[in-house]
């Protein structure tokens, strides 16, 4: 109970540490954003219903335009419910990367506090969060808005851990003693599943969290390893033979083997009825992956070698991110196809790396079998969470005795814990460490999984915001690691007052061993220390790697608010990867540079079936004169997608430069299909069936004029677009048909839509004017021909045809109209004299 004041001092003191440490490094990039996922997106610009956000993708795009026939809900409801959330609070997009800012660092002080809960010590906490806030492999996530979801999910992800962990805190505080608990806290497990939920509607890997939480309960609180695993099979194989003695067994089970399955089963429960949620309320998307990247069509033996690759490449950025990119799909990673590549080694010092700490984490350091050990090693190991000493009066704390409170035999002791309390104090340095590194491979390979392209193939074979959550696991790795070089044991924390911070005290009592006694008299204070509690030498070492950390991630962050910088960065890590060929070329196509085209060609040189690169080559050939070569490129890619997009529209946009009507109207048809909701695409399939000109095209153009109004309201030219339709009947009117009044007014009303938002645009004020005259409205019509004929000098001519002919009418009509003008007339005289 001694230092509780400066032990929440020290920790208050870590938790600002961690975060103004956060701001400072991503400071430079506050005052940047993402134009793509800002410019366009409508759950952005609160142009969408708050409803249509369940039902769009994190672009703002809802999901029946992407593909009428497949409509399904978001998958990251929460993250486009954030960027609602951004757009009412600061109602400027500048203020997104620093809503990012905060929900890293706010990751970054739960890590810290989830380390402090586990029992480590403050500064070994400190140290794994400053890894984890300074490490460069978080920039994208933090610097770009889609990056929203992975640190959104990292902050529900650490809070369904806290609330799994609260609950052993409170039976811990409730009993005053470390003690297996055999209590089930239902409301914090739900709680933890609740948070686990709202985590997997930010990013699907983080269901992981429910498999995190099994192996804490059964690592860290109920202290199961190798030794009570080899006694409890010890005691299964000498006392089980028949049916009814696995009842038998099953009925006399300790209370705390029973209350960790009832724990268990319902966090198992509660992951199978996230993924019953999920399936009803979200259809996958369907991610294209590229055929260089797809190992599912590939040899078997190739699939294995290049998966194997991939996840030492995943480990290296983890542990040294020197060379990151923005993307890494399109044959950036060549797929490895002999045995006798020499990348297999890297793969193979994985693997041993991986099997060497496994077996740190499950038989001990040495990795030797029990019967191998040392007499102090043999003895069981003192569990993290203390078993209470007999008679204490707590039988519910997992307590397991035979016959008068003695433990008949080790083969009836399922938990293998005998001794004395010298032995179990010693081996305590060695039983934590390899719970915390079984915890810390646990927190790094399950998040890992569902983006290793071990379960489904992915888009990109490596994926530097999917590598947010596990690096949790590799920074707390590195921590427990770098500690455990300079001595660093978990001893026992201390217990806290009411309302503290959970703490577990050695019990006192006479059963207590020397080593024990020391430990609770030294006044041991869980302080944060400048040197993390190190030696020296380890102490430069830490230092070194976050000053390399801190530095990588200021120049990642300077690339990210620069887009010319990040692809430049990018071509210096992946030279021969098409798609950062093809932004490099995209930047210098914007600047007006023909430099553009020979990256567009080195693009398909790497890969010749990409179809964006042939569709920016056709632009580019058509921009600069060579029109048999841009049809060449965009039936190059419509051969690749016949229905593609932009395929369609740019082909369709070239026979419109050569009137060739029907094949542009064809083109745009097929366009439509994949996107029935573009204004863009309407306003053009209205004004090639314009063209054609016949009655059926007539009615058909007028029909996709109203669908881009309605797609788009704000576009002035669509506005004038249907009103020249409409008002054709009432100008050419050539068959002698009345027109109908409602198309009159209709085409009125747009008029002035369109001269609302742009009250300086003459051409409209020119065909406002021809329908007012074929309307009779001569007054107002001689207004706007007047208005034409002196700002317009190109339209001056047209005008002062439409004002004679305005002249001749008013001369049909002269009795009534002279003698109201001879009257205005000596009416203006008679004021001149006066």
């Amino acid at each position: 109970m001694y230092g509780s004041t400066d032990v929440r001092r020290s920790r208050a003191l870590a938790s600002c540490v961690v975060f103004v440490v956060v701001v400072l490094l991503y400071v430079n990039i506050l005052a940047g954003n993402d134009r793509e996922a800002l410019e366009n997106n409508a759950d952005v610009s609160t142009t969408n219903p708050f409803a249509v956000v369940f039902n769009s993708d994190i672009w703002g795009t809802p999901h029946v335009d992407a593909n009428p026939h497949a409509p399904m809900l978001n998958q990251k409801t929460l993250v486009s419910l954030s960027f609602e959330l951004d757009a009412v609070l600061w109602a400027n997009e500048a203020r997104f990367q620093p809503t990012n800012v905060l929900l890293h660092a706010t990751a970054s002080v739960l890590l810290l506090w989830l380390c402090v809960w586990m029992g480590l010590d403050t500064s070994v906490g400190t140290m794994c969060a400053l890894l984890f806030a300074t490490h460069p492999v978080h920039t994208e996530a933090v610097a770009t808005i889609p990056g929203r979801a992975e640190l959104l999910s990292a902050v529900l992800y650490l809070l369904a851990l806290l609330a799994y962990q609260k609950s052993f805190h409170l039976v811990a505080a409730k009993h005053s003693l470390p003690c297996r608990p055999t209590a089930v806290p239902w409301v914090w497990l739900g709680t933890s599943a609740i948070f686990a939920y709202l985590a997997t509607l930010c990013s699907p890997r983080a269901l992981s969290v429910v498999g995190v939480c099994l192996v804490y309960d059964a690592a860290l609180v109920c202290s199961i390893d190798d030794v009570v695993i080899r006694a409890g099979w010890r005691r299964l194989r000498n006392k089980v033979h028949t049916l009814h003695d696995c009842w038998t067994l099953c009925s006399h089970l300790p209370e705390w083997v029973l209350a960790l399955a009832k724990r268990a089963g319902f966090m198992v429960m509660s992951a199978l009825l996230i993924l019953f949620l999920r399936a009803l309320i979200a259809v996958p998307a369907s991610s294209v992956v590229p055929e260089t990247d797809n190992l599912a069509s590939s040899p078997l033996l190739t699939s294995i070698l290049t998966h194997s690759y991939l996840l030492a490449c995943n480990v290296w950025l983890l542990l040294c991110p020197a060379s990151l990119c923005f993307d890494w799909s399109m044959a950036s990673v060549p797929q490895v196809t002999s045995l006798l590549d020499a990348r297999n080694l890297a793969a193979m010092v994985l693997v041993g790396t991986a099997a060497l700490l496994l077996l740190e984490a499950t038989l001990g350091v040495s990795g030797r079998p029990c019967a191998q050990r040392s007499s102090a090693e043999t003895q069981p190991r003192l569990p993290h969470v203390l078993l209470p000493p007999h008679g204490t009066g707590h039988e519910d704390c997992g307590r397991i005795s035979g016959k008068d409170g003695a433990i008949p035999n080790p083969g009836d002791d399922p938990v293998g814990y005998q001794g004395g309390a010298a032995a179990r104090g010693l081996n305590l340095k060695l039983s934590s460490r390899r719970r915390f590194a079984a915890l810390s491979l646990v927190l790094l390979l399950l998040p890992f999984l569902p983006s290793s392209n071990l379960v489904h193939p992915s888009p990109s074979v490596i994926s530097e915001k999917a590598l947010y959550l596990p690096s949790m696991g590799s920074c707390l790795l590195v921590a427990v690691g770098l500690s455990s070089c300079s001595g660093w044991t978990c001893e026992l924390p201390v217990s806290a007052p009411k309302g503290g911070m959970g703490d577990i005290r050695p019990p006192r009592g006479p059963s207590m061993g020397r080593m024990e006694k020391a430990a609770v008299s030294r006044r041991h204070v869980d302080v944060l220390k400048w040197h993390f509690g190190l030696k020296p030498h380890v102490v430069g070492v830490m230092y070194l790697l976050l000053l390399l950390y801190s530095t990588k991630t200021l120049m990642r962050n300077y690339e990210w608010s620069n887009t010319q910088q990040l692809v430049e960065a990018a071509l210096r890590v992946n030279p021969q990867n098409a798609k950062v060929l093809v932004a490099m070329g995209n930047i210098l196509a914007q600047q007006g540079n023909h430099m553009c085209e020979k990256f567009y060609r080195q693009a398909l040189f790497l890969n010749p079936s990409y179809l964006i690169a042939w569709c920016n080559l056709g632009i580019v050939q058509l921009n600069t004169g060579q029109i048999l070569e841009a049809e060449g490129s965009f039936l190059r890619a419509l051969a690749l997608d016949p229905n593609h997009v932009g395929a369609n529209t740019n082909m369709a946009h070239l026979c419109r430069l050569q009137e060739r009507w029907p094949e542009a109207k064809e083109h745009y048809r097929k366009a439509l299909f994949r996107r029935p909701k573009d204004g863009e695409l309407h306003y053009n399939m209205g004004f090639v069936s314009e063209k054609l000109g016949t009655p059926s095209d007539l009615k058909e153009a007028e029909k996709h004029f109203r669908l881009s109004v309605q797609c788009q309201p704000d576009r002035q030219d669509a506005h004038v677009a249907l009103a020249n339709v409409l008002s054709s009947s009432v100008i050419d009117n050539s068959d002698g048909s009345l027109p109908r009044r409602r198309h009159i007014e209709e085409a009125f009303a747009h008029y002035w839509i369109a001269l609302k938002l742009n009250p300086e645009d003459l051409e409209t004020h020119f065909a406002l004017g021809k329908l007012l005259l074929a309307s009779d409205a001569l007054e107002e019509a001689k207004a706007e021909f007047l208005l034409v004929a002196k700002l317009s000098p190109t339209l001056a001519p047209v005008a002062h045809l439409q004002l004679n002919l305005l002249h001749s009418q008013l001369e049909e009509q002269a009795p009534p109209t002279i003698h109201l003008h001879s009257r205005v007339v000596s009416s203006d005289h008679s004021l001149k004299e006066t």
